[in-house]
């Protein structure tokens, strides 16, 4: 045997083992890397964990509560969605949405199927499966003209169990020693600053923020949760509180924390539940397309004006007016994904 010929057989030898690996070499296979790790490159024999919404590795067995709802319209999230709130046991206020697919279902055509699929929109659920994802949508080479999202990775939780559960509100309780945001009541009470709700109490830290007129109206604060030396009675620190009811905040300076919204280049804000106008907010400083869906804070002074419904707004000819919000004088700015308490509306884009 020639040196040449030695070298082309070890050359083949080699690349036979590193395509198939050694065991599947044997049988004809291609290699299954483990649940949630997946390759960096073709080129590299490093593996990355691939890690979905929950931030656990794919393929994880998890146990989940909270609400379900009826996915987007559009995409591959049609049905039911799940509204995280535990993740085994462990209250969450991020903003996790997730869509559900009972294992081993056929998958037909996300996009045409709204039913509830055994589920039921406000319910709430405690769900034991695990989270996987897959490559979806176009094909940026492909020559088909079809209106659907450009390729990428998705996520969806297969559903292996499930049952209705009473639903519940978070307390200060289960945040101890973490960040939270809660609402309530305001109230003076043994001289503190308090957010009252339920069978619990936030004494407000620093008191520096603190308005006297916030008092009996519904109002929110975010920080860090601590117990106090009483039942039932916390810390939050340090705070900022802020009127959360739109109507008690006319005529005030406001933050306020949404997203922007827009439809055939009409922009509008949408706030807890509700829209409201910011004047010239396509006009203002580093507007951007892109801000469609964004979450951003809108400061300026709140007003109510004789506006037509954003629903109508270049789809209706001279429709009817009545009381809008406004935000005047505004200015705006990037903020990060909003928490879970933070967006009341459904999975659709609301009206």
């Amino acid at each position: 045997m020639t040196r040449n010929s030695f070298r082309s057989i070890v050359f083949w030898s080699v690349a036979l083992v590193a395509v198939c690996g050694p065991a599947d070499a044997q049988q004809g296979q291609s290699p299954r890397p483990s649940p949630g790790i997946v390759p960096s490159s073709p080129k590299s024999e490093k593996q990355i964990e691939q890690r979905g919404k929950l931030g656990l590795p794919l393929n994880t067995k998890v146990t989940l509560k909270g609400t379900v709802v009826d996915g987007p319209f559009k995409g591959y999230d049609g049905g039911p969605n799940l509204r995280v709130r535990y993740i085994n046991g462990v209250a969450t206020q991020k903003d996790i949405q997730l869509t559900l697919r009972e294992e081993f279902s056929v998958r037909g055509d996300s996009t045409s199927d709204r039913s509830e699929r055994g589920f039921r929109f406000g319910e709430s659920y405690e769900i034991i499966g695990h989270e996987v994802g897959e490559f979806v949508g176009v094909n940026p080479n492909s020559k088909q003209i079809v209106q659907a999202a450009p390729r990428h990775f998705h996520y969806f939780f297969e559903v292996e169990q499930r049952r209705t559960i009473n639903p519940s509100e978070f307390t200060p309780d289960e945040f101890v020693g973490r960040e939270a945001l809660f609402e309530g009541t305001a109230r003076t009470v043994e001289g503190e600053p308090s957010i009252v709700a339920g069978d619990w109490r936030l004494i407000v830290r620093p008191k520096d923020d603190w308005d006297d007129s916030f008092v009996g109206h519904r109002v929110e604060v975010f920080g860090k949760i601590s117990r106090s030396s009483k039942p039932g009675v916390y810390r939050v620190e340090p705070a900022i509180p802020r009127l959360v009811d739109l109507k008690d905040q006319k005529g005030r300076k406001v933050s306020l924390r949404g997203a922007a919204r827009s439809m055939n280049g009409h922009w509008w804000f949408y706030y807890r539940g509700q829209n409201l106008y910011v004047d010239n907010m396509d006009k203002l400083p580093d507007w951007s397309a892109e801000n469609h869906f964004r979450p951003m804070q809108i400061d300026g002074t709140l007003d109510e004006a004789d506006l037509p419904d954003v629903k109508d707004v270049g789809r209706v000819s001279a429709p009817p007016l009545r009381k809008h919000f406004i935000v005047r004088n505004a200015s705006w700015k990037p903020l990060p994904p909003l928490l879970a308490p933070e967006r009341l509306d459904n999975a659709n884009p609301p009206w």
